[in-house]
């Protein structure tokens, strides 16, 4: 009911942007930088059986790009050379080591696939550390995202987004493997019979591909007894693309879908993609935008925020739609834009009544 101040505001949001945007102080990195640039390949080893102690029995080799460089340890900061950190929380393994437990970025534990069964085993590089997926992405972000004409796509590269796995067991059952220093098959990681799939199909998206945002060939500590659970490089907070985004997002909810497609391309086109947008691409339900934040802020961005910014249904529509749960998408009976405010507070809020948020009355 308050359009008119809505129009204002994304106005407002849009000139706000492009302060930041075309205000010379920032821009987005479409050329090789900072520690590694050097480095046009780098390579993984692949250890028998996974196991760091037996000998290196074939490597995987990759084409390093800019946005790889992006997620390299002493690229993250402006005063690196990285020109589109607009802020950066400091992680300092030295700091770390002497007095500062928290001074690390836990990514390739709590984010990386499990890749430990009959075909691949370890804890090493080739598999992307010792991950645990207590945060495993859904299908949509592994590989709808990058379906038909979305393929091409640096941010899809084998740098940034690895695909290739090898097998490292020579043995499966006590039969030789089929796919020992070969490379695994999808539908083999994803229908890994160690699973119950009866139970739940997604037990499959425990392997999924390692992106370079939370693994990286080069872990730092491993003298020290680390142990490929951390990354010590920097952390974005706010990285340029996403307030690209942002203002991608206000044009189009001010009518302005060719400005919408024209800053969506620009992270595209950045990232070498085959296909760019249009308007007719910039939909109602805002999954052009939300697609493209997939594709360039995983691993960064807080997605619920994002979800429940976007209004009307469109939250719980994507989530039925894509839950990595099947009982996410059997019990989300209802609609809603905003968190429940927790019963605590509305009961020390003594003086004044307090009301629960439209949807979560009396659940």
């Amino acid at each position: 009911g308050k359009s008119g101040e809505a129009q204002t505001a994304f106005s407002s949001s849009v000139n706000y942007a492009n302060q930041v945007i075309d205000g010379g102080t920032y821009s987005l990195m479409n050329a090789r930088f900072g520690s590694r640039k050097n480095e046009e390949t780098f390579h993984i080893d692949i250890h028998k059986e996974g196991a760091e102690t037996n000998p290196v029995v074939d490597t995987l080799l990759f084409q390093a790009n800019y946005y790889w460089d992006l997620f390299q340890e002493d690229n993250v900061n402006y005063q690196d050379g990285n020109r589109e950190c607009i802020w950066a929380a400091q992680i300092d393994y030295a700091a770390y080591r002497k007095e500062d437990g928290g001074s690390r970025l836990d990514y390739s534990r709590g984010y990386g696939p499990v890749l430990r069964g009959y075909l691949v085993n370890g804890l090493l590089e080739d598999v992307g550390g010792r991950g645990t997926c207590f945060v495993a992405i859904t299908m949509y972000a592994r590989d709808v995202i990058y379906t038909d004409k979305f393929a091409g796509d640096m941010r899809n590269s084998e740098a940034v987004f690895r695909r290739r796995l090898k097998g490292n067991m020579e043995l499966d059952g006590g039969n030789p493997s089929e796919y020992y220093l070969k490379l695994i098959p999808w539908e083999l990681l994803y229908n890994n019979p160690d699973w119950d799939e009866k139970t739940n199909m997604n037990s499959r998206s425990m392997a999924y591909p390692i992106s370079c945002k939370i693994a990286t060939d080069k872990y730092t500590g491993l003298g020290d007894g680390q142990d490929r659970s951390n990354l010590f490089r920097d952390e974005y907070i706010i990285r340029l693309p996403e307030t690209i985004l942002l203002r991608a997002e206000a044009k189009q909810r001010n009518g302005d879908k060719a400005g919408a497609a024209a800053d969506v391309n620009l992270l595209r086109t950045r990232s070498q993609c085959s296909y760019l947008v249009t308007a007719a691409d910039m939909d109602d339900n805002f999954d052009m935008i939300l697609d493209e934040r997939a594709r360039e802020l995983i691993y960064e961005e807080y997605r619920w925020n994002t979800l429940l910014r976007m209004g009307g249904t469109i939250a719980v529509d994507r989530i039925k739609k894509y839950a990595f749960w099947p009982e996410t998408q059997a019990t989300l009976t209802f609609n809603y834009n905003l968190w429940p405010i927790p019963q605590i507070i509305i009961d020390t809020n003594k003086d004044v009544v307090m009301k629960q948020n439209p949807g979560w009355e009396n659940r």
